[in-house]
């Protein structure tokens, strides 16, 4: 599979060397989460359902770090949004600032002593590393105008509705506010990096698509797991939090269900990713 990333002279592939670099990396990357997993779930899960959630948290790091691969090896950041990795910041705080102070959240299996936390905490650190990319070291390549989502629009909102609206299992308001606060950003974290892509148009650089999959796959997993669970959120007292939870995880696959048939129909058929332009149609 060729790599392939667009500048503002149009595109370019890359040389043998940046190519090889670059897939040596996305295998370490790959061996690395798989090992990892491997050993979280045989010696610590004891395959546990909730260690869905631990999982979730692991592919969601594994695709920021395939992100960072493909940063370094085209030496560019075109087609990544710098909005979505500042959702991605603000989400990955409100939740660790829950989940490492409190455990009212955390898988109830061994995983939630500390590996789900720890995933966490590797995303937040990829991400910051992503944010220093795309404003210093590789701005010049940063396409800003097409990064164009109005992201306090959203922010504002989930905000409101985790400070009316919240479950109690850390029998803290300022804790479960935390929380439920992460829970609606995390369900909306890829959309200004949908949109950019959207704006875009055209073929998708295949390391981009993959990390777009692995987020929709990490909250398809968490969406799994909290079906099964999110009436657990109503059982300390008179609270819609449950509801609220399951409806914005599965909003966020709806948000992305366009974009999951371009690459599911790109991955069963053996070509690229190619969306639609659609500037036009997304013009706020």
């Amino acid at each position: 599979m060729e790599l392939y990333f667009g500048n503002k002279g149009g595109s370019a592939k890359m040389g043998g060397l940046d190519h090889a670099k670059t897939r040596t990396s996305i295998a370490f990357c790959y061996a690395t989460c798989g090992v990892f997993w491997l050993y979280v779930w045989g010696a610590i899960s004891h395959l546990k359902f909730s260690t869905l959630l631990t999982a979730a948290s692991c592919v969601q790091c594994l695709g920021f770090s395939l992100l960072i691969a493909k940063v370094h090896g085209t030496k560019s950041v075109n087609g990544i949004s710098s909005k979505m990795l500042e959702m991605f910041l603000l989400y990955l705080c409100s939740r660790l600032t829950a989940t490492c102070l409190k455990s009212g959240y955390v898988p109830v299996d061994k995983t939630g002593d500390y590996v789900y936390q720890f995933c966490d905490m590797c995303s937040l650190v990829l991400v910051c590393h992503l944010v220093y990319l795309v404003h210093r070291k590789y701005a010049h390549t940063y396409e800003d105008k097409k990064d164009s989502f109005p992201i306090l629009t959203m922010v504002v909102p989930c905000f409101v509705l985790a400070w009316f609206v919240h479950g109690r299992h850390n029998k803290s308001f300022f804790f479960d506010t935390c929380w439920a606060f992460s829970t609606h950003l995390e369900s909306i974290c890829v959309v200004p990096q949908l949109w950019m892509m959207s704006v875009k148009g055209g073929k998708v650089d295949w390391l981009l698509g993959h990390f777009v999959a692995t987020v929709v796959l990490s909250g398809a997993m968490t969406c799994w797991f909290w079906y099964y669970n999110y009436q657990s959120l109503e059982a300390k007292g008179p609270t819609q939090a449950g509801k609220v939870l399951i409806a914005a995880h599965v909003l966020k696959v709806v948000l992305c269900a366009d974009f999951s048939y371009f690459y599911i129909s790109a991955l069963v058929g053996g070509t690229s990713v190619v969306l639609p332009n659609r500037e036009g149609e997304l013009n706020i």
